[in-house]
């Protein structure tokens, strides 16, 4: 069920020119607004003004700008910054960053900027429409993944990640990104063909989340243009703009002082300098027009709202506080307000997950976050999610924790639990940001540059956090979360699904007052573990250790049947991932015991063990720069660790706790099922997370219930009991196969896996044979498969999957064949469907070899749609692959094939996750090592005639399937739905 679980993603979530953007584009509005916030999005960015010196710091001190950082201003006011980095080693990626967005559109041009975002690779001086693409490609690079571009409120970025770092290749990055600054064409054909692929864009986004964030976004910032500056637009708008629109917003906020440059790679900056003073140094120096002010007003009084769709599932209760932006964090007192801000939500946000882990309140998650938007305010958040019924319970829960925070503030160990935190978080960074990708670095510099913070760097962020965190008092901690949640000028937000008894807005806003205006009691602080284990295991013995030379990984045997791969890797520094798979989980389940394995391992998600609750084991775990984290697949268990090589002990403490007596706790597991039941009731009215279920059940044979999602029925059957046998018999005696790869030497790896995981009972001995029987799934058949399934939705979006049955992972030669098919089709697609057919926004070609389940290898494509062109869809996709069966592809195609893997294959063994993924079930999937180290070589061996051959032997051969998803029946109601 994996890959159907990838595959709803890849259809829902990804696509070519601007993937990332996709979420990005609202994620800075939906992130700050109805959605919940997760622990990640704590840790937000500043907040008001502090006037406290930290010891030995003057407030006024400037942050010293990273010292590895070589910037500069061209003449016509165009800015660079270039950073040596040699991860990944040879390569270089570059960015062209825009100070323009959404924000600064008229009301006539309400997408626009986004359109021409999309518009760069439509012609230009130097490249003809989609022309820039193909050269790209033809490096080896991959459009959507080493070719991309984003646009949001404020901003709007071009990114490549080329291949190599030499003067030719940056010089043609530059020469494109100098066209998009001021060479664009905007031929007026190229405008009127890309409408289409805009609006399919857009198609890809509906659904009731969007139509609620919808209702609110407009009133949340009353008078301001926050809600109608959606970067997507409108389809008004985007059906009517025409070129002298676009070369309006082109000429008023393209200009190079609203332009910077950034290159992160393996160079010498002088070079990456030159390249840019030629490309960019004939730019016309032009004042860009003024932005538009957002007019954004800072909450006077209480307010509420309320939003609501009847296919909304659940419900969430916020309460919001806007006031102006902060200052920029360029000085010693402005870090100071950021630190002070980190320590009350991280505080905060502890507390909350505390109550939901002991099922103290009715929601089932939530927390808090405070962060700038646009420049144009700041808006501090509180939100918690749960069943429809218990809104109102919800939202008074909510309003009197942030209530008693802003009465009471926090205790001494929860202000100190939070320090811990943030030192080591940042203490994390510091150590390991020296070997980011470069992607990642690229990333944080923009987000300075847009916000005008200091690009300082970690390490002498590090140093001035050591001298400020430890004078910040609690007494300072506590009032600035009262700033920052002023509940005498909070709105109440609850979004909930339509009903008869959706709240009057008056009822919100009176239970929002009421809570509001209570005293609650202080928060009593819960008792914290001193220790994991009572006692050390006594380790295990190494039975059999032997080298691997080409790729320096060792292998061994534990005398109780694990096995343990460990490689040395530095190319992370201060980093260890080690994966502990074991063997089973969904491949051993029936019809009686379906989803025992999902729920099982929320004792590794919500850490818990027979003797600690999951609130102490996170109280012990603050400040440990280690993390566990456990999931579920088709056929094993999966631990992960990720850890620093000082905490990587402790992180394997914590994993055999977890492996010798996990708990379940009822409080987790209820809201597990009553979160999946929501989902899966979304889902009903959801074409594209349908796809997922109709597929499974047209290719799988009926009534085995692997290889299938889960079912509402199955996971209101299950129970607590029964998936906590599950779990400890998996954990006794499951076979198991561990990795241990990054920054740690080969004896010490071994040590920790010896004593933390050869002191775990015996087991089988892990290989290629483990549950071969299990794996026995009738065979699909010969006929070809055609499915329609219509569902109940307001949401005018068909989805659309066509393909056929091809290779099994253990025939290794087709499947590197089929997996270099899929890249050449991904290519047409594009081409065909995309951009010459218009029918959709993002398509590709995506082989899956079979694995879990022999015989079920699957290559594939598909697309959201607008519903009345599901069948053209389906014969286009079928049609790009007859026309690949009868003539196969062009040698220049493969040769592009070749680059684009080999670039790809040498990036992702610099990265130690990819390894640990490896290794951590070499034995049990039956791989060899030469065979991953010889990836490229065998690559380059084939042919175009090879590829055509194992592609039309499975095309030709194999049964075929179409599957569509689409709504019953079109509506008015439909129309108005896909206009917002």
């Amino acid at each position: 069920m994996g890959w159907l679980t990838g595959l709803v993603g890849w259809f829902g979530g990804v696509s070519q020119r601007t993937a990332r953007a996709s979420a990005g584009r609202v994620a800075a509005v939906a992130s700050a607004s109805l959605a919940v916030a997760t622990p990640s999005a704590v840790l937000a960015q500043a907040a008001g003004a502090a006037q406290h010196p930290a010891d030995g710091l003057s407030p006024d001190e400037k942050l010293p700008i990273d010292d590895r950082l070589v910037t500069g201003e061209l003449d016509n006011g165009l800015s660079y910054i270039v950073r040596s980095h040699s991860n990944p080693p040879g390569k270089v990626g570059v960015w062209l960053h825009i100070k323009s967005g959404s924000m600064n559109e008229s009301d006539e041009q309400r997408g626009l900027a986004h359109f021409l975002e999309h518009m760069a690779f439509n012609g230009s001086e130097n490249f003809k429409p989609f022309e820039v693409v193909d050269l790209f490609q033809s490096l080896g690079m991959t459009f959507g993944q080493d070719q991309n571009a984003f646009t949001s409120f404020d901003q709007t970025a071009y990114q490549l990640y080329l291949p190599d770092a030499d003067r030719e290749t940056l010089e043609k990055g530059f020469t494109f990104f100098a066209d998009v600054a001021e060479r664009l064409t905007l031929a007026p054909e190229e405008i009127e063909n890309e409408r289409g692929v805009i609006l399919e864009e857009r198609r890809t986004r509906l659904g009731p989340e969007e139509r609620v964030q919808n209702q609110w976004l407009k009133r949340f910032a009353p008078g301001s243009l926050v809600g109608e500056r959606l970067p997507i637009g409108v389809e008004e708008t985007i059906k009517s703009v025409d070129r002298d629109d676009f070369v309006e917003y082109y000429e008023g906020y393209y200009v190079p002082e609203n332009m910077t440059v950034l290159v992160v790679g393996d160079l010498e900056p002088k070079l990456a300098i030159e390249e840019i003073e030629k490309a960019f140094g004939e730019l016309e120096n032009r004042e860009a027009d003024e932005p538009n002010d957002p007019n954004v007003k800072p909450y006077t009084e209480q307010r509420s709202i309320v939003a609501h769709d009847p296919e909304l599932t659940s419900a969430q209760s916020s309460l919001l506080v806007v006031d102006g932006p902060d200052s920029a964090v360029t000085d010693v007192a402005s870090l100071r307000r950021e630190l002070t801000t980190r320590l009350a939500l991280t505080a905060f946000n502890r507390r909350i997950m505390n109550k939901v882990s002991e099922g103290t309140v009715s929601f089932q998650g939530g927390g808090a976050f405070a962060q700038n938007l646009f420049n144009a305010m700041r808006i501090a958040q509180a939100s918690v999610s749960g069943q429809p019924a218990d809104w109102p319970k919800m939202l008074e829960e909510i309003t009197v924790e942030v209530r008693r925070a802003s009465l009471h503030g926090f205790g001494e160990r929860e202000t100190s639990e939070a320090q811990t935190d943030l030192l080591s978080s940042l203490e994390q960074t510091a150590e390991r940001e020296a070997t980011y990708p470069a992607r990642v670095i690229l990333g944080a510099m923009a987000g300075r540059v847009q916000s005008g913070d200091a690009i300082i760097s970690p390490a002498d962020s590090l140093e001035y956090a050591r001298k400020i965190v430890p004078t910040i008092t609690k007494a300072e901690v506590n009032e600035r979360f009262t700033e920052l949640f002023d509940l005498d000028r909070a709105t109440f937000l609850v979004t909930l699904p339509t009903t008869d008894s959706v709240p009057e807005e008056s009822k919100v806003l009176e239970l929002g007052a009421a809570a509001a205006s209570t005293r609650p009691e202080p928060e009593l602080e819960s008792e914290v573990a001193d220790a994991l284990m009572d006692e050390e295991p006594e380790a295990g013995e190494i039975t059999e250790l032997a080298q691997h030379a080409s790729s320096g990984v060792w292998s061994a045997w534990l005398d109780n049947g694990v096995r343990v791969h460990h490689r040395y890797m530095d190319e992370r520094e201060n980093d260890v991932t080690v994966q502990i798979t074991m063997a089973g989980g969904e491949l051993l389940e029936t019809p009686d015991t379906r989803g025992l394995s999902q729920a099982a391992v929320r004792a590794w998600d919500r850490a818990a063990t027979r003797t600690l609750t999951s609130s102490q084991i996170r109280g012990y775990m603050a400040g440990v720069k280690a993390s566990v984290s456990g999931g579920a697949g088709d056929d094993a268990l999966t631990m992960g660790i990720n850890a620093s090589p000082d905490d990587l002990e402790t992180g394997f403490q914590l994993a055999h706790v977890l492996l010798t007596e996990p708990l379940i706790e009822p409080v987790g597991f209820e809201q597990w099922r009553t979160q999946q039941v929501q989902a899966l009731e979304a889902q009903e009215t959801n074409p594209i997370a349908m796809l997922g279920v109709t597929l499974a059940d047209a290719i799988y044979p009926e009534g085995d219930p692997r290889g299938r999602p889960l079912t509402i029925e199955q996971v209101k059957a299950l129970k607590l009991q029964n998936a906590q046998e599950w779990l400890d018999r998996q954990v006794r005696g499951a076979p198991m196969e561990v990795s241990i790869v990054g920054d740690i030497d080969r004896d010490r790896a071994f040590a920790l896996a010896a004593k933390y995981l050869g002191s775990l009972s015996d087991r089988d001995r892990v290989s290629g044979e483990t549950y071969e029987r299990q794996r026995q799934v009738p065979q699909p058949g010969e006929d070809d498969i055609r499915v329609e399934k219509t569902v109940e939705t307001r949401t005018p979006q068909a989805m659309v999957v066509s393909g056929f049955f091809a290779a099994d992972a253990s025939d290794l030669r087709d499947s590197r064949l089929m997996n270099m098919a899929s890249r050449a089709l991904t290519t047409r697609l594009i081409k065909a469907i995309r951009e010459e057919a218009r029918l959709v926004y993002s398509i590709r070609a995506n082989f899956t070899p079979g694995e879990s389940y022999p015989g079920y290898g699957l290559l594939l494509s598909g697309a959201p749609t607008d519903p009345a062109k599901t069948d053209e869809l389906a014969s286009a996709i079928g049609q790009v692959f007859q026309t690949f069966a009868e003539e196969g592809p062009s040698e220049e195609e493969i040769e592009t094939v070749k680059k684009q893997l080999a670039k790809q294959i040498e990036e992702a063994m610099e990265q130690p996750g990819f390894w640990a993924g490896q290794l951590g079930q070499l034995d049990y999937r039956d791989r060899e090592l030469d065979n991953l180290m010889g990836a490229i070589e065998a690559y380059n061996a084939f042919s175009a005639a090879d590829v055509k051959e194992t592609f039309s032997k499975y095309h030709d051969d194999r049964a075929k399937f179409t599957v569509i998803v689409k709504p019953a029946e079109p509506s008015e109601s439909e129309s108005e739905a896909a206009g917002g």
